[in-house]
């Protein structure tokens, strides 16, 4: 997995990575219902920080890499390795 292109950057909130430069320093795109609530659905409101370092980024010990429907790596493969 090394060879593949790790995320640029995660969200504050919600962790979720973005692989869209152009999505730094705003705020997370992810969307979610809200519990307890029917049809209400709200954004997370978290910002995408930067990831720039080399070690900033592990495989997803979830799907190990594969990028089939996994949502602790949001389908991206690669998760923070740190808080």
């Amino acid at each position: 997995m090394e060879n593949k292109i790790k995320p640029f950057g995660k969200c504050t909130k919600c962790g979720r990575p973005t692989m869209e430069v152009s999505l730094i320093n705003t705020r997370c795109i992810l969307k979610f219902k809200k519990q307890n609530k029917k049809n209400i659905i709200e954004r997370c409101t978290g910002t995408y920080r930067s990831m720039v370092g080399i070690s900033d980024c592990k495989e997803c010990s979830t799907c190990y890499g594969k990028q089939e429907k996994c949502s602790t790596c949001y389908d991206i493969g690669w998760v923070s390795s740190r808080n």
